[in-house]
Order: structure tokens, then sequence, then C-alpha cells
């Protein structure tokens, strides 16, 4: 029985040692993948903005007062809306084209480059440890069988 922890044991550490490999280049991939926080932290600022300015406009189109004044002149009142809105929209528009214009650095290419041949030799590295893994439990299996 001794025995059979033994070989059950050697496959748990195989098997530990592939998935702290998998975990490395999944956490790897995220870091290389994902915006840096400043970048981050921009585009949390733009949606927040986006969401406040629109629901105050909207907040504002819904107070008792305005809704009268749609009443007593409609049109006036719908143009000033819908041109508010627009404006909005168009400036809220300029402020994301110019976020994403200075979201790519200069150097961009040579980034990709460098993170992908990162991500190339971790992925290599990964299938070098599952072949490894496999190796390594069929001679337990093996040695269990003889």
């Amino acid at each position: 029985m001794a025995g059979t922890k033994n070989y059950f044991d050697q496959i748990m550490e195989n098997q530990n040692k592939l998935f702290s490999t998998f975990s490395n280049y999944a956490n790897a991939f995220l870091e290389a993948s994902a915006p840096n926080k400043q970048t981050a932290e921009k585009a949390g600022e733009l949606l927040n903005e986006y969401v406040n300015r629109s629901y105050e406009l909207v907040e504002k189109m819904a107070t008792k007062e305005h809704l009268e004044a749609y009443q007593k002149d409609f049109w006036s009142t719908f143009t000033a809306d819908y041109t508010r809105n627009v404006e909005l929209s168009m400036e809220l528009y300029k402020k994301t084209m110019d976020y994403f214009s200075n979201l790519w650095p200069t150097d961009v290419i040579e980034k990709q480059q460098g993170q992908m041949k990162k991500l190339t030799g971790l992925y290599q590295d990964t299938v070098k440890a599952f072949y490894d893994a496999n190796k390594a439990n069929a001679k337990v299996v093996e040695h269990y069988f003889e």
C-alpha cells in the first residue's frame, strides 16, 4: 500500500509542476495583454464621465418643469434637448478619440514584438512541461505495473 501512495505522490508532484507552469503562462499572458494601470484608470474616468453626464442630462429632461416646457412649446424644447444631447455626444466622442489616439505609444511595434517573443517562449515551455509531465506520469505507471 505504501508503494501505491508513493506512485500517486509522484504523479501528483508531476501534475502540480504542470499546473504551476500553466498558471505562470496564464498570468504572463494576462499581464502582457492587459492595459497598464494609468491607461485603465483613464478608461474608467472616461466611462464614468460618459455615464454621469448622460444621466445628468436625462435627469434634467425628466424634471416636472422640463416636462411642462414640452407641453408649452414642444418643438423648441425638443430642439434644445436634441442639441444638448448632440453636443454632449460630440464632446464625449472627441474625448474617446483622444483617449484612443494616446493609447498607442510610438514604440508599440517594438513592445508587441518583445511581448510576443516572451509569450512564445512561455508557450514553448508550457508545451514542454505538458510533455514532460505526461512522460513522467507514464514512467510512474509503468513502474507501478512492473
